[in-house]
């Protein structure tokens, strides 16, 4: 175990708005004037709050990744003093951070999704940091490792790639065309990555920071001369997710909602994923080391836990596992996360809402029996729906995700998709509301093979990509707002906490239906007195005791009509240099 104390900086963003506009499946929510979400929650408490200005939040749009709370914990085990920046809306975190004098900045990119935010990312490092190294690691960079074995390895001929409009390596980060702010760090390329990192450390703390120093450690990739990128050998890291989890005791901070890691990897196969490239391997942690974790979490007052598998309930069986062990240990806490609707049934649904968990983001992806086929989603709708119902009968609120434009995709199977949102009840006490995602191409999927691409005319990548029944564009631009006009049963989503459990389902869908109609006004560029009439019809269904008469002026309230639906700029893809 190295012993030291030496400081280092860990940064894992919470959001990037500083850098971006917000992502494109989030162009139909109402935003209040400070620019926060109006979910029901966040009006609730501006109309009927005693306090000035109440706290408003975003609820999962700004939850703090897991890695950063990991790797904390992580390098403080093994003689680290570590310090995380979750708030990076501005400088002042990171610059406080910087005062413990670090010998390198770490980066996560759990939640980077592009080259370009990469890139803005270190800019703005190396504006404060100056020259202290940066190691950059995580989910994105592991990505671009295995698309730069890829393309090494002779998997992608070019001629038969350029023919579907993908030049390979183009768009890598470890490819010819990265730019000076993308070179200067060092890249940390694992499936884990975390004993890599104290290799890396251990040499920086030595002064030994260049590449001819670094390049004895495996699983790295360092910039060389000119364009080049120089990929240190492979080895294996030791995994143990029984004992190697958050440490929550020695964590400086704790979270509103405090992220467990209960598994990695998954056992499905649907084409439009990563992750199974990411994670060949499914590895599961006993129930037990994930109640000993929330127990740990427990002592330092946490309630709410989430889970970021990517599917938690990866069979029946460990269903019954997680749930039952929550319930022997009564821990008492408040869970969710994200899991296959069609893992529940009868059987089990009222022992797993019992065991405490109250919400679901769960990837329906499509309400077409064909699009679920072509997906390899392993599912029928039917056993969606049954999930959904049997969840919200129980009280347990879901987010259902829908995937628009995948290969296939017609007016047909989006109109069948639309039919399915509007067939799922809105009367439980579990609250169900739906996004929309447009197709988003990945490297390393099933659909972006090559046997693939040929089959449905599959031209482009990420979140710019053609096919023979639809393109990204019009996915976008016509088929999400049209998606958005016809699901009338069930809300948008307006992610975690929208709306309070102590309301009426009947209130619940009564200011579901008015922020709709008020969205669909922006949408269609309507006088503001027709908002404003709207607005106070919704102020009245959630103020205590309100009329509508002493409703306040909805620009007083909401934010200016710039940054609602039809108006504000989102986020459409490739991020530009």
């Amino acid at each position: 175990m190295t012993r030291n104390r030496h400081s280092v900086v860990l940064v894992a963003p919470n959001s990037f708005a500083r850098f971006r506009d917000p992502a494109v499946e989030s162009q139909f929510q109402l935003l209040l004037r400070d620019t926060t979400l109006a979910s029901l929650h966040n009006l609730d408490l501006l109309f009927n709050s005693p306090l000035a200005e109440p706290q408003l939040d975003q609820g999962f749009k700004e939850a703090n990744p897991m890695a950063g709370y990991f790797l904390e914990s992580f390098l403080k085990l093994h003689g680290y003093d570590a310090l995380t920046v979750f708030d990076w809306k501005d400088d002042e975190h990171l610059e406080r951070a910087l005062r413990s004098d670090p010998i390198a900045i770490v980066l996560s990119t759990t939640y980077i999704t592009d080259n370009g935010l990469l890139c803005a990312c270190l800019d703005a490092l190396r504006e404060v940091v100056g020259s202290l190294p940066i190691i950059v690691g995580g989910p994105y960079v592991w990505k671009q490792r295995l698309e730069m074995s890829r393309c090494a390895g002779g998997n992608a001929d070019g001629e038969q790639w350029r023919a579907f409009g993908v030049e390979p390596l183009s768009d890598c980060l470890f490819g010819p065309n990265s730019r000076g702010a993308l070179r200067n760090a060092i890249y940390v390329a694992h499936e884990f990555g975390e004993h890599t990192l104290l290799r890396v450390l251990e040499k920086v703390g030595e002064g030994k920071s260049r590449r001819e120093a670094l390049a004895e450690i495996p699983n790295l990739v360092l910039p060389v001369g000119g364009e080049s990128w120089h990929p240190t050998r492979d080895e294996a890291e030791p995994i143990d997710l029984e004992e190697n989890y958050t440490r929550w005791d020695l964590i400086e901070s704790m979270p509103g909602m405090v992220p467990l890691r209960a598994s990695v990897g998954c056992s499905y196969r649907c084409r439009y994923c990563d992750f199974v490239q990411l994670h060949p391997r499914v590895l599961m942690r006993s129930a037990q080391s994930i109640a000993a974790e929330i127990e740990l979490a427990k002592r330092r007052s946490a309630r709410f836990f989430g889970f970021i598998d990517d599917n938690i309930f990866l069979s029946k069986k460990r269903v019954k596992e997680i749930t039952s062990t929550m319930l022997t240990r009564e821990l008492g806490v408040v869970w969710g996360g994200f899991f296959r609707v069609d893992r529940i049934d009868e059987d089990n649904v009222e022992e797993i809402a019992r065991s405490g968990c109250a919400f679901g983001l769960c990837g329906i992806e499509s309400g077409d029996e064909g699009q679920l086929d072509r997906m390899g989603k392993g599912c029928t709708r039917e056993e969606a729906l049954q999930g959904i119902e049997l969840s919200t009968q129980a009280g347990i609120s879901l987010n259902l995700s829908l995937l628009i434009g995948f290969p296939g995709e017609t007016r047909k199977s989006i109109g069948n998709t639309i039919s399915f949102l509007n067939s799922v009840s809105n009367q439980h006490q579990g609250a169900v509301s739906w996004l929309g995602y447009p197709f988003f191409l990945l490297p390393n999927t099933a659909a972006d093979s090559l046997e693939f691409r040929r089959k449905f005319g599959l031209t482009g990548r990420g979140a710019n990509w053609e096919h023979e029944t639809m393109s990204a564009d019009e996915a976008r631009d016509h088929w999400a707002p049209y998606m958005f006009r016809n699901v009338a049963r069930i809300p948008y989503h307006y992610y975690a906490g929208d709306a309070p459990r102590w309301w009426p389902i009947s209130k619940r869908n009564r200011a579901f239906e008015l922020r709709r109609a008020i969205s669909l006004a922006f949408l269609d560029g309507r006088p503001d007195g027709e908002i404003e009439e709207v607005f106070s019809r919704l102020y009245a269904t959630i103020a205590d005791g309100g009329d509508g008469g002493g409703a306040p002026p909805w620009r007083s309230v909401l934010a200016d009509r710039s940054l609602q639906p039809g108006e504000r700029e989102t986020y459409r893809g490739a991020f530009e240099w």
